[in-house]
């Protein structure tokens, strides 16, 4: 699906230089290659195979989860955001129990590549949502902390000793 929201976006021709890039391998890593390379796309793609996030991220100006089936609570938008990364993200419910459309990323409709690319323009073209975003996200993150695990369990185990007592 990210692949052909790029054929998309390579026909807005008032966008700077932008290339997408893939972190990971498996068994869709070839398929991926082919089609960008069926829908023209494959100069604006960089397929890393498998890397250590940590490092690319930082060097990234967004992030996308185009994910198209179900997951659990998603490490990669939280990493986005721990790093500062605005996000787009697919209207999945395991990631709208992070995201919020406009606060924290843009959402779109899971499996519409029009709507994916509709952001990813969007995004480019917008800095100050970018930092909209950004700050959303920041301030999200917050909820992630291994404080903020510690004392949720805090107050989960202080619940039920109160139940036996």
């Amino acid at each position: 699906m990210l692949i052909k929201a790029m054929s998309f976006l390579k026909h807005h021709h008032d966008l700077p230089p932008w290339e997408v890039r893939v972190i990971g391998d498996g068994p869709l890593f070839n398929d991926i290659l082919h089609e960008a390379q069926a829908l023209g796309v494959d100069g604006h793609l960089s397929l890393l195979g498998r890397q250590d996030a940590s490092k690319l991220l930082p060097f990234c100006d967004a992030m996308i989860v185009p994910s198209v089936d179900g997951e659990g609570s998603s490490g990669t938008i939280k990493e986005a955001w721990g790093v500062g990364l605005p996000l787009i993200c697919s209207n999945l419910k395991a990631n709208l129990e992070l995201a919020e459309n406009n606060i924290n990323a843009l959402v779109f409709t899971c499996g519409s590549e029009h709507a994916l690319a509709t952001n990813m323009d969007r995004l480019i073209k917008d800095k100050a949502l970018q930092e909209r975003l950004v700050a959303g996200g920041n301030k999200q993150v917050l909820n992630f902390t291994a404080e903020k695990m510690s004392e949720s369990y805090t107050q989960l185990y202080d619940r039920i000793l109160s139940f036996e007592n």
